[in-house]
């Protein structure tokens, strides 16, 4: 609490909700995933089964279940780093760059990791 009373929220507290939000919305997006490869072959399955070949059915349900989900998987991914983009400043916590991930291996090898 302020002196004045009120609660307020740390800027490392809301970084760390948004990065929980985040999270949850790659969970999210895994789960659609998951959802859309099985609801592809379970439909498949009921299809051959209806036309007298339940394991082709569910051989080309899933493949097309697997093609839905890995579209809506890109459209979700675009869509939660087009958000992040617009946060800007919530994730200015963040160390290294696009070509140093900060893994420890990296540094002192001798190699680019620079």
């Amino acid at each position: 609490m302020d002196s004045d009373g009120s609660s307020r929220q740390t800027s490392s507290s809301r970084g760390q909700d948004e990065d929980v939000r985040v999270g949850w919305r790659m969970v999210g997006l895994a789960w659609r995933f998951t959802t859309e490869v099985i609801a592809g072959a379970v439909l498949g399955w009921f299809l051959g089964s209806w036309l007298g070949d339940a394991n082709m059915g569910a051989l080309v349900g899933t493949g097309i279940g697997l093609a839905v989900a890995m579209y809506s998987l890109m459209r979700g991914a675009l869509k939660l780093n087009a958000s992040l983009d617009r946060l800007g400043g919530v994730r200015s916590n963040t160390k290294g760059t696009s070509k140093d991930f900060g893994f420890p291996s990296d540094r002192g090898r001798g190699g680019d990791a620079t």
